[in-house]
């Protein structure tokens, strides 16, 4: 007998992102269809004890589904340009990813996305009228500006001197998890933006609440 989870497991030394797998006894696993056997290294039980008809995506995987949270202030910023990225948001990329993609944002901050996370904002953007004169500047000054930096060996990215001047960053920085992406403030534009925000009168035009 045995249950489906979804795992994280090793081939040899290389780790390779599971999908569901039969588990036999919890100790090993092995591909659906059969190959060779591999050893557990995370598993989460997705269901109940036989087989199911379909996935059941509903448990949090953060290979699958990356969610940035939290607030970081007074981040230093280096003369070059590099700052630290908190380390509960280097967790939560994907297994193999050290990666963001860092474009112009909204109310005047950066957005740093994890690679699949921009390729579904772009497709999205991408969804809308492009005959609109607004869209199209959209997607100009947002993708036209997007560049790729990778976390070094001590955990730093380094942000071009351009994006850091289009939003006013010098010396210090606030970095923000927005569930889908972390955004990079200027401190004082950042606690002004807090300043405008009147949760009750948004809450009140929101179904969710």
């Amino acid at each position: 007998m045995c249950s489906f989870v979804h795992c994280i497991v090793f081939n040899g030394d290389t780790p390779i992102r599971g999908t569901d797998f039969c588990l036999t006894f919890g100790v090993t696993v092995t591909k659906l269809g059969g190959g060779k056997w591999w050893q557990v290294v995370e598993q989460e039980i997705a269901g109940p004890i036989g087989p199911r008809p379909t996935p059941n995506r509903n448990f949090p995987v953060a290979a699958d589904t990356p969610q940035f949270i939290g607030e970081y202030e007074d981040i230093p910023v280096d003369p070059k340009g590099r700052l630290i990225v908190p380390a509960s948001f280097r967790r939560s990329l994907p297994m193999g990813v050290s990666t963001f993609v860092v474009a112009r944002w909204l109310d005047g901050c950066l957005a740093a996305f994890e690679p699949q996370g921009w390729t579904s904002f772009i497709q999205r953007l991408q969804s809308q009228d492009r005959g609109q004169r607004q869209i199209r500047q959209m997607i100009r000054a947002m993708a036209g500006r997007a560049t790729e930096v990778k976390i070094d060996g001590q955990g730093r990215v380094l942000i071009p001197r351009k994006h850091m001047e289009m939003a006013e960053i010098t010396e210090r920085a606030t970095l923000v998890g927005v569930i889908d992406r972390v955004e990079i403030w200027n401190p004082d534009r950042y606690v002004g933006s807090l300043g405008d925000v009147n949760l009750e009168e948004i809450a009140e035009d929101l179904d969710c609440f």
